[in-house]
């Protein structure tokens, strides 16, 4: 939500909130390589993070990543979070355009690594549906189809 036409003040603050508590976590269980093992803690701070994330999601609704996300899950069997991160790096890339004022703040909070959407998705070992795909080669030539709630 936090590049959302209809974000405000206080979604932004829950979005980076959210991020700045599930990354961490994130980072240790893919460390963990294929013998992931999530402490009570852990499991604690992502039910925190969920929380959190889940007030900007309420109030801004969803963007182009979970509508594109939805396509790949149910046209190719990619479990959501691959699905939705296959062209995240392309939105919060294009937010940043729009929205240069947020650009800084988000990459002082939040510095996330920059690929594009096939990089990303590769990287992220989701390959088979991304190679097979309507989405290749190059950019997701639906990436940039937004929904209302979206930039312009």
């Amino acid at each position: 939500g936090y590049y959302s036409t209809m974000a405000n003040t206080l979604s932004d603050l829950f979005a980076i909130e959210a991020v700045k508590t599930l990354l961490p976590v994130y980072r240790e269980l893919a460390a963990m390589g294929d013998d992931i093992q999530v402490s009570e803690a852990q499991r604690d701070q992502l039910y925190f993070g969920s929380l959190l994330a889940g007030f900007p999601l309420n109030h801004c609704g969803t963007c182009y990543c979970h509508t594109i996300g939805y396509f790949l899950s149910e046209s190719y069997g990619v479990p959501n979070g691959f699905a939705c991160a296959a062209t995240l790096p392309d939105f919060v890339e294009r937010g940043e355009r729009a929205l240069p004022e947020k650009a800084q703040p988000r990459r002082e909070s939040v510095p996330l690594p920059v690929f594009h959407s096939v990089e990303y998705a590769q990287h992220s070992g989701c390959t088979a549906p991304v190679q097979s795909g309507p989405l290749c080669p190059g950019k997701a030539p639906g990436a940039y189809a937004e929904p209302q709630s979206f930039l312009y």
